[in-house]
């Protein structure tokens, strides 16, 4: 498992693998007779554990929203996925708590802006670093893929009907649009700590001014296609405020009030004056969510959500002081991104057992009895979960970083890795794995080639072992 870097504060993935070695400059490393659980180790003052917390909030928050959306109906035998969002009218008021993309780009930001000079200290490049995360995220992500298209391509081969096939391959792959959009950021993520370093605030007023121009072409001009801008634009302004957060420009407690009332002030003039539509996730037969593409309101709820987190941070601090909250932490950070990625399989498996046995698949939507049932059947998932994570977690668990990569060539692959990789996942995460009940071969061709540019990036490049518990 790759340890943390010496002082470097949060990891630069904003999905972590575990706890950091001890600190030398705080005592001296613990003997190996009596070292200490991975899971309670504590870390060096320099860390902060709040982030962790942060997105692990995020990614079970992600979990318990998907699974209380999920319907699973059988008609003539066939399973079919529908979402309460569009079968009750008020849950999507829920999308005003349960939308908690701005805080991974938030730790995101934090982590990045933690790790980046640590690495450039110890001799390190760009291309080293970007390489890094890479592998942190596309190494489980490449094991889900590769088994999800087997199974998708073996039950073709077994003649399972095309719709349930493509509807099946759609429901567990929705989850991955955000990695296109994280990779791009990692990208780009030194880059724009180094324009922090220089303009500050004047870099997120661009990005806020590019995203209003943006809105005004889609929501004004009818200009569709300039809203793939704010798809980058807003998810990086909020990898910004991390790296703002980690510089101390947002301590206090006046800047995080001032962010969550005039995040609140601004989302309600948007929505009532200029008709921007209340939900923060996409209802199947109604308008385009603030998400689709992010717009101003998108920005103004981040904002808001972003001042709580900023707001909360005292006592969250304090909790994790508590060496079995953050064992919680640890042990849930450790498997942070195979959670995300295998969520929606469980549905999966749930639809199958209702066919297989013919148990009524539930009350209907919206009902006392509904809500009622959610509780189990929000267990029976999280259940199915742990036992996919005690199987698969082993593939979260990257190799020693590439501290010597550096280069043109290693670069260029690393941007090809980044093009073929994110097309690819946005592709699946708007079609599935199986479009018209066909296996997505040249989707999934397209991912491995990707992949191969990234394995070509540090052939040769030496790797170096992270520092032991020894010292």
């Amino acid at each position: 498992m790759q340890r943390r870097q010496r002082g470097s504060g949060a990891d630069a993935v904003p999905l972590p693998a575990g706890p950091p070695p001890p600190d030398p400059r705080v005592g001296s490393p613990v003997p190996p007779a009596r070292a200490v659980p991975p899971a309670r180790a504590v870390p060096p003052p320099a860390r902060n554990r709040y982030v962790d917390l942060v997105r692990l909030v995020a990614i079970l928050t992600v979990l318990f929203g998907h699974w209380l959306a999920s319907i699973v109906v059988v008609d003539d035998g066939q399973p079919q996925g529908r979402t309460a969002l569009a079968e009750i009218g008020y849950m999507r008021w829920l999308t005003l708590a349960l939308q908690v993309m701005p805080m991974f780009f938030l730790a995101g930001g934090y982590a990045a802006a933690a790790s980046w000079p640590s690495w450039r200290a110890r001799g390190g490049h760009w291309a080293g670093w970007t390489h890094s995360r890479f592998v942190r995220l596309l190494r489980p992500t490449s094991w889900f893929v590769g088994i999800v298209a087997a199974v998708a391509g073996a039950a073709a081969l077994l003649g399972t009907p095309p719709r349930v096939l493509a509807q099946a391959g759609w429901g567990v792959a929705l989850q991955l649009w955000f990695l296109p959009v994280y990779l791009l950021l990692l990208v780009l993520a030194v880059p724009m700590i180094t324009a922090w370093g220089r303009v500050r605030w004047k870099l997120l007023g661009a990005m806020v001014a590019v995203v209003a121009v943006v809105d005004v072409l889609v929501r004004g001009l009818g200009i569709g296609a300039a809203g793939w801008l704010s798809y980058l634009v807003v998810p990086a302004a909020g990898l910004v405020l991390g790296v703002a957060w980690h510089a101390g420009a947002l301590a206090g407690r006046a800047a995080a009030v001032g962010m969550l009332v005039g995040g609140v002030g601004a989302l309600v003039v948007l929505i009532s004056a200029f008709d921007y539509p209340p939900w923060m996730v996409g209802v199947p037969g109604e308008p385009p969510a603030n998400t689709a593409p992010p717009n101003l309101a998108l920005v103004a709820y981040a904002t808001a959500q972003i001042g709580l987190v900023l707001l909360l941070e005292g006592p969250g601090r304090r909790l994790l002081e508590r060496p079995r909250t953050w064992a919680v932490v640890v042990r849930g950070s450790a498997v942070i991104m195979t959670m995300y990625l295998w969520h929606m399989v469980p549905v999966l498996v749930v639809a199958v057992l209702l066919v297989v046995t013919g148990l009524p698949t539930g009350p209907t939507p919206g009902s006392a009895a509904w809500w009622a049932a959610r509780i189990p059947w929000i267990g029976l998932l999280a259940l199915i979960l742990a036992g996919i994570v005690r199987l698969v977690a082993r593939f979260e668990r990257p190799g020693p970083p590439r501290l010597a990569l550096r280069g043109w060539i290693p670069s260029g692959l690393l941007l090809v890795c980044a093009g073929l990789t994110g097309s690819a996942l946005s592709r699946l995460a708007v079609g599935g794995f199986a479009p018209a009940g066909q296996l997505a071969i040249g989707v999934l061709v397209t991912y491995a080639a990707g992949m191969a540019a990234l394995w070509l990036a540090a052939a040769r490049a030496p790797s170096e072992r992270a520092p032991s518990a020894r010292g």
